[in-house]
């Protein structure tokens, strides 16, 4: 089965409804609401998909992340979504954008470094992780703290 029949079966359908519902059918990275897609952090995981295997995104985000990320590329984990603070969804601008991509490109050479067995599992946990509170930090606002 290809790809884009798989993306018509009532498995995935049902899989990218859970997802989208627990993004509270918003954007990932803009908090946008508009033309949502499921994005699949691996192809690895089709017919066994987990929640962390599926990131939302906007169309925008979306083209940004493949354009930022080549396809043959190891794809992003999704964002950690739990926070000790509330955080509001800031207006991403262009050069935000601009600043988020680089990232993801950081994140996919921690991730090669890793898998290359240049940099320890733990290593690369430990510079996702900073990766990933540089994200939060450009896309929220934290209220509490």
């Amino acid at each position: 089965m290809i790809y884009a029949e798989y993306l018509k079966t009532d498995h995935w359908q049902s899989v990218r409804k859970q997802a989208l519902e627990r993004a509270g059918h918003r954007c990932t990275l803009c908090a946008g609401t508009t033309s949502l897609d499921v994005h699949h952090n691996s192809y690895f995981t089709l017919w066994h998909e987990t929640p962390n295997d599926l990131t939302v995104l906007c169309r925008s985000c979306h083209g940004i992340h493949h354009a930022a990320v080549k396809q043959d590329f190891v794809v992003l984990d999704p964002p950690e979504p739990e926070y000790t603070e509330t955080r509001i969804p800031r207006q991403v601008t262009e050069a935000d954008f601009q600043q988020i991509k680089e990232l993801w490109i950081k994140e996919q050479g921690v991730v090669l470094a890793a898998q290359a067995g240049k940099i320890t599992e733990d290593q690369r946990a430990a510079q996702v992780a900073e990766i990933r509170d540089e994200i939060a930090f450009i896309r929220y606002e934290v209220i509490d703290g």
